[in-house]
């Protein structure tokens, strides 16, 4: 068996690699190293996924002041990515760089060594609003990450919450059971369908600790 290299992989050199930024002779360069390491080929590979799941959302309203303090932060540290481009592309290719950047280091989280996830929160029913809106974008909900599992849970436990969408989520201990938190998107802004269930809840079915609706 090969045995993975123990150097470092270079994420934000894989990342100015995918968004295409270095020159042609540059670019080659990199992904003959890349070929040589199959951690920099996960990274490459978590890469064009993300763009490709990014390309089919809608395209986000990024305030100006919140695209010019990413633009400031990114061009700080990799100035010699943006100094030979016209000003038009660079500016796309700073944000981008950006967001794959961000996007990079969750890959290397997903293809390097185990870490432990977010600890499990003991709350109460009146905590819980508070618990889900701090818990958007984290999905730490155990064996209900999988959709399939998550869809049949909410089919046998709350049938008209089967279609929302997954926001984030957090494992809790709700007056001392313990339980899964899922946040889910009611379709109405600002809206939000937290639901509250056993952690085993499946195909098989499940119980409903607690539900609360916001906005």
């Amino acid at each position: 068996m090969n045995e993975r290299p123990s150097d470092p992989v270079d994420v934000p050199a894989l990342a100015a690699l995918d968004a295409d930024l270095p020159d042609a002779a540059e670019a080659a360069e990199r992904r003959r190293a890349a070929r040589t390491d199959p951690r920099a080929a996960e990274v490459l590979d978590a890469l064009s996924t993300t763009r490709a799941d990014l390309a089919a959302l809608p395209e986000p309203e990024v305030p100006p002041a919140v695209a010019a303090r990413w633009a400031a932060a990114v061009a700080a540290e990799h100035p010699e990515q943006f100094s030979s481009r016209p000003s038009g592309r660079r500016s796309r290719s700073r944000v981008l760089l950006a967001v794959l950047a961000a996007a990079a280091a969750v890959a290397v989280v997903v293809v390097g060594a185990p870490r432990p996830g977010p600890p499990v929160l003991t709350v109460g029913r009146v905590d819980l609003v508070a618990v889900a809106t701090a818990a958007v974008g984290t999905v730490d909900v155990g064996a209900l990450a999988d959709p399939d599992r998550r869809q049949a849970c909410l089919r046998a436990v709350l049938p008209d919450a089967a279609g929302l969408r997954l926001l984030g989520g957090r494992r809790v201990v709700l007056d001392g059971r313990p339980g899964v938190l899922l946040v889910l998107a009611t379709g109405t802004r600002g809206g939000l369908d937290v639901v509250t269930v056993d952690p085993g809840c499946g195909p098989a079915g499940g119980t409903l600790l607690a539900r609360v609706t916001v906005g």
